[in-house]
């Protein structure tokens, strides 16, 4: 067998030599492609797990009801030989948006179908979703308290129509221009789609719940951040 010259080994070892930097050049490159892929992994994880947390708080917000007021049903008049009501007494407490009393009174009427007559004043669920600061909720006016046995006209009041709902005052009473606007321009609101989207309004509107009420029952008035209101029973 013939002799490695030392030429012939100079070469081998620069062809091992130049195996073995590519064969390292190839692992870094590797190493590299998978680290970036990696990285644009947490990435992706990380933006799918911000989008789900951006719409489950979007989905809270729309679903979000705040109290407006409870009805205690504290006493009933009945006529024996009918079983026919003749008044219900209730207490009424208005309630702020942390759910604090804000001031109550006392409710007498005939009968025991009680309703509850409101003015709303919804936006764009957009603005809802968005937990816009001004429009993030529907607005709610408790107009009045009346029964089937009363005209509305003829029932006791509670808010005033045209003003600012005392739920919405700050803790110094007072509120914003862009609230006192809203209330002031309620009916124009209502009936100008131009005027109310203008205003960034969805719908303003008169809407009332009711209910059969019986002594020891305690109702409690909520309203739906993008929806309505609604009138439930909480207990006795």
């Amino acid at each position: 067998m013939p002799r490695s010259t030392p030429r012939l080994r100079s070469r081998l070892a620069i062809t091992l030599c130049i195996a073995a930097a590519g064969a390292v050049g190839c692992w870094w490159i590797m190493a590299d492609m998978a680290q970036r892929r990696i990285a644009a992994l947490e990435a992706q994880q990380a933006q799918l797990e911000a989008e789900l947390e951006s719409f489950e708080a979007m989905m809270e917000r729309l679903g979000r009801s705040r109290r407006l007021g409870r009805i205690e049903v504290l006493d009933q008049i009945v006529d024996e030989p009918t079983d026919e009501v003749l008044s219900t007494t209730m207490r009424f407490v208005e309630l702020d948006d942390r759910g604090r009393s804000i001031g109550e009174q006392t409710v007498v009427l005939p009968g025991d179908v009680i309703h509850v007559d409101t003015q709303t004043i919804r936006f764009p669920q957009s603005d809802v979703a968005a937990g816009h600061p001004l429009r993030g909720s529907t607005l709610v006016l408790l107009r009045r308290m009346y029964s089937e046995c009363v005209a509305p006209q003829d029932g006791v009041s509670l808010d005033v129509p045209g003003a600012v709902p005392p739920g919405y005052a700050d803790a110094s009473g007072t509120s914003s221009d862009w609230e006192q606007g809203l209330w002031a321009s309620f009916w124009r609101l209502a009936r100008d789609p131009d005027f109310a989207n203008a205003a960034g309004v969805r719908v303003a509107q008169g809407e009332v719940v009711y209910q059969r009420m019986q002594p020891g029952q305690v109702w409690q008035l909520d309203v739906d951040a993008a929806g309505g209101v609604t009138l439930l029973a909480t207990g006795q």
